[in-house]
C-alpha cells in the first residue's frame, strides 16, 4: 500500500512538532512515563498473589 507514503508524512508531522516551544520536551517526559508504566506493568505481573482454590470436606 502506502506505507512509505505515511512513514514519510508521519515524520514529517513529528519535525513539525518539535518545532513547537515545549513539544519536545513533552514527548521526552511522555516516553519516560510510558517507560516507567511498562515497567510497573512487569513488576506487577510478577508479584501478583497467585490464586490458590482449595476444596476440602471436613466431614467428622
Amino acid at each position: 500500500m502506502d506505507e512509505p507514503k505515511i512513514e514519510l508524512e508521519l515524520d514529517e508531522l513529528i519535525k513539525s512538532a518539535q518545532k513547537q516551544p515545549g513539544v519536545t520536551d513533552l514527548m521526552f517526559v511522555y516516553g519516560q512515563y510510558d517507560e516507567m508504566m511498562q515497567k510497573s506493568r512487569e513488576y506487577l505481573e510478577g508479584v501478583r498473589p497467585k490464586v490458590i482454590i482449595s476444596a476440602s470436606s471436613n466431614s467428622s
